[in-house]
């Protein structure tokens, strides 16, 4: 049972706790993205975004609004439309990783936009680690991209590889990435003082630059959502090469114990389980044991004799009918066939792909995680559809999140919920009905209509209001539920 507790300050000014949403919106792929604001999620075609891989994208950490996303190069607010100074910023669309947002620790309408491009790319860019600073207060509070701290190189030589995990402060965050043609990590500091020089840490393989058309830049770098890993992908389309995995510490931001957890080809998409037990990796599937096997997923509940996990190989389901990348018409395609994903977890605590596959429960065990195809509707829409990426997003958000199927389309509010007792003099329980399980909102407002709590995404069946700290009086509770509006009237005594 949560426990959502009110407290009221001395001038009896009520300070609300909110759940984190900057990841409800997603964009990605040709113009397409979800919305996480219900369960399952509502597919979204509005986006103007058509990157292959690159791209971030935040929503209000209260609300859930979208703010703006970008594909590394240019940068669009939350009606799709080009922000000022929002062009030319030195990302690239083919980067992995090639754009990150990150929250300023002093000022929580100023974001950091990371954007990168590795060296293999500089007949278009100049390579190098990016940043640039966007104020939300500015055009209207559509934001705007500041002329004079925009494309503020950090580092001339990355790979394709951008991360963040939050300091153990909860205030700053450590911004990662890994060196080209070295075997080199750059960790960096970003708190009220702005960012640090970066602390380097020389260990894993050489991301190797072998040729024009051939490096091993590419590839998921991933922190798992408690913040004390990550997992390191290396393409390679010619040879096998280690799966990488480390320990991190966010107090300090040093990444430490290597381990190789097998080789193979063309690794690209990675992700964590949200109770950081399982590890997943996408490869090519011309070159593992069987052509329909490109998932694996590592058991790190589980520690083998040599110090490595136990993996298993995951079947793909097959869709027939139309090619999900890019919505491509192809009758006779089962589905695409050398291709690597990525891979991103859902606020429903399911774990994605930039392809028309689901994995429903990613903390279970190998069968168990329930590989399913999505639903027509979040993936069927012509000239429209997936390419490789998905959001690059910081992975603290989707921490212990428990795996949400959608159930409750049915039901009406009126059927769903009970509070009580009411009126109170201590705590109020808010129920909900098992068969009508789905996220719900909530809010609490004074008479006067101050909003003294607001509430995202909150899952539990039973929740603890502890009142004790209210005056006596009459209050306002509103649940929005499956798109649905109800107030109740609750009396503290």
């Amino acid at each position: 049972m949560k426990r959502l507790v009110f407290i009221l300050s001395c001038f009896l000014l009520f300070y609300p706790v909110f759940a984190q949403q900057e990841t409800t919106h997603w964009y990605y792929g040709r113009n397409v993205g979800l919305s996480f604001r219900n369960f399952p999620p509502t597919p979204l075609f509005d986006g103007a975004s058509s990157s292959p891989e690159a791209i971030a994208v935040t929503s209000h950490r209260q609300s859930g609004d979208l703010l703006f996303y970008s594909d590394g190069v240019t940068v669009w607010n939350r009606q799709h439309q080009v922000m000022p100074h929002g062009k030319d910023l030195l990302g690239f669309q083919t980067s992995t990783q090639g754009a990150l947002i990150v929250p300023s620790v002093t000022d929580e309408q100023v974001y950091y936009l990371f954007t990168l491009t590795c060296p293999r790319y500089d007949i278009y860019k100049t390579p190098g680690l990016y940043y640039s600073l966007v104020d939300m207060r500015l055009d209207g509070g559509k934001g705007d991209v500041l002329a004079t701290t925009k494309n503020i190189q950090l580092l001339p030589q990355v790979t394709e590889k951008l991360t963040a995990v939050r300091h153990t402060n909860g205030r700053d965050y450590w911004v990662i990435t890994h060196g080209y043609d070295n075997d080199l990590f750059y960790v960096f500091l970003l708190n009220d003082q702005g960012i640090s020089a970066p602390q380097t840490f020389q260990m894993g393989t050489i991301h190797n630059d072998m040729t024009p058309q051939l490096t091993e830049a590419a590839g998921y770098l991933k922190a798992s959502p408690n913040g004390k890993m990550l997992a390191c992908a290396v393409y390679n389309e010619l040879e096998s090469r280690p799966f990488e995995l480390y320990d991190f510490d966010a107090n300090t931001g040093k990444i430490s114990n290597y381990r190789s957890l097998g080789s193979f080809f063309d690794q690209y998409g990675v992700s964590f389980s949200p109770d950081n037990s399982k590890l997943y990796l996408t490869v090519n599937s011309q070159r593992v044991p069987a052509t329909t096997e490109t998932l694996v997923q590592f058991d790190l509940s589980v520690v083998l004799a040599d110090g490595t996990f136990p993996s298993t190989y995951l079947s793909y389901p097959v869709v027939i009918g139309q090619n999900p990348v890019a919505g491509e018409e192809n009758p006779n395609q089962e589905r695409p066939i050398g291709l690597t994903w990525a891979l991103q977890l859902g606020l429903d605590g399911k774990l994605y792909t930039s392809s028309p596959y689901v994995i429903n429960r990613p903390n279970e065990k190998a069968e168990a995680c329930q590989i399913s195809t999505l639903e027509p509707q979040l993936r069927d829409r012509p000239n429209r559809g997936f390419q490789y990426g998905l959001p690059n997003f910081l992975q603290e958000s989707f921490a212990n999140l428990p795996a949400i199927d959608g159930l409750g389309e049915n039901c009406t509010i009126e059927q769903v919920f009970r509070i009580g007792p009411n009126p109170s003099a201590g705590p109020v329980i808010i129920e909900m009905q098992e068969r009508c399980r789905n996220p719900y909102g909530l809010k609490v407002y004074t008479v006067l209509g101050q909003v003294v709590y607001h509430q995202m995404n909150v899952t539990a069946l039973s929740h603890e209001l502890v009142l004790t700290s209210l005056p006596a009086g009459l209050y306002l509770v509103e649940i929005q539920y499956n798109q649905q509006r109800k107030i109740y009237k609750l009396v503290k005594r």
